[in-house]
């Protein structure tokens, strides 16, 4: 989607008002002023994904306030995905049910992730895939503040253990998909923990980590 620009979305935006969902993942040509512009005349809207754009200012992102409807949110791997996003957002979007701000690598941390699963409580899925710097630290604030999470995304998160694990699985017994690929402190220990929390589970991915074949086929 080279061809697409914040003019000519911006332009759509104006002139559909009653737009319900818009993917503009990874258009190069996409940033700050169409998320603003979908702040104006976005209202409807309860999806919205814009990662892989320019987007990099967080006064954009809070035009998205007007978007009373929005309840998924995916900026992943934009420059906004940072800490002072995830400790700001509850202040203007506290209806969001699904949020992904993967792709961060050292802007998200256990700081961020902290201040973020307080301001909702009521979290459906969250991404923080290649968040580099994130902990069990983490997994502990999810499972504390997010009792109700049904899908999240860890994958790529170096530090993340077995121990974490344990701690978020004995919290959030709803998962129904977890990812954990390519961390490598990742082992069967952990399986063995999602196994006897997680009875719903029905996708878990744990490609690239130490869990041995004979677990992950059993």
């Amino acid at each position: 989607c080279e061809s697409v620009s914040d003019m000519s979305l911006c332009s759509l935006m104006s002139m559909c008002p009653s737009l319900r969902r818009l993917i503009v993942a990874g258009c190069p040509a996409v940033g700050n002023a169409t998320v603003a512009a979908i702040g104006v005349h976005g209202t409807m809207l309860d999806a919205l994904d814009i990662s892989g754009t320019q987007l990099s200012e967080l006064d954009a992102l809070r035009q998205l306030g007007n978007c009373h409807g929005l309840r998924s949110l995916d900026c992943s791997r934009t420059l906004a995905a940072c800490d002072e996003l995830l400790e700001t957002m509850g202040d203007y979007l506290p209806q969001l049910l699904d949020i992904a701000v993967g792709g961060s690598n050292d802007r998200v941390t256990d700081v961020g992730v902290r201040a973020l699963v307080q301001s909702f409580p009521l979290l459906r899925s969250l991404s923080l895939e290649s968040a580099l710097t994130l902990t069990d630290v983490s997994l502990s604030a999810i499972a504390l503040h997010c009792p109700v999470i049904q899908a999240l995304d860890i994958s790529k998160c170096n530090s993340i253990t077995d121990e974490g694990v344990r701690t978020l699985v004995s919290g959030c017994v709803h998962l129904t998909s977890l990812s954990l690929n390519c961390n490598h402190y990742i082992t069967d220990v952990a399986m063995e923990y999602i196994v006897q929390n997680c009875p719903s589970i029905e996708s878990l991915a744990v490609k690239d980590t130490s869990v041995t074949k004979r677990l992950a086929f059993s």
